[in-house]
């Protein structure tokens, strides 16, 4: 079974998810953490649960949610997961981020592209992509039958 643990980040209140396996292996969706005190509580969460993060992906690549990447990508030595056309904004986040007062001085690669219908694994649990246009360009979710949730980024609002 998959758990899912949600973390509200920087100034935007962005939803950061940790899924995590039986086996404790875990990737964290849309690393948007911003300030000391957010990175350092998702590094003491993942170290009181004996969490491996073993990737990170991302819904989209709005500078909201790829704040804390480099971060992620740094301190726990994962890949950076994303559809191809996230490129685009990742290679102008920082600009992006300099226009909402934030201070971004490096932005993580894309280490993987990942397609419409592709399926990737947490663990023993397949978790598959659906492209999900309207938002931004690259937009997905990422979808499990077998533990019956969605995660949609900002595809979908409550309220």
């Amino acid at each position: 079974m998959i758990s899912i643990h949600q973390f509200v980040v920087n100034p935007f209140q962005v939803n950061m998810y940790v899924l995590a396996d039986e086996q404790n292996n875990a990737v964290i969706i849309d690393p948007a953490c911003y300030e000391t005190s957010e990175k350092k509580e998702l590094e003491q969460f993942i170290a009181k649960q004996g969490l491996t993060v073993r990737a990170q992906w991302l819904t989209h690549a709005h500078v909201d949610h790829v704040l804390g990447s480099a971060w992620v990508k740094k301190q726990y030595q994962v890949p950076l997961y994303a559809h191809a056309k996230s490129v685009f904004f990742m290679d102008a986040a920082q600009e992006y981020a300099a226009m909402f007062g934030f201070s971004l001085t490096e932005v993580a690669a894309i280490d993987k592209t990942v397609e419409d219908r592709e399926v990737l694994y947490l663990g023993n649990h397949a978790i598959e992509v659906i492209t999900a246009f309207g938002h931004a360009d690259g937009s997905i979710c990422f979808y499990s039958a077998e533990e019956k949730f969605i995660i949609t980024g900002d595809v979908l609002f409550n309220d």
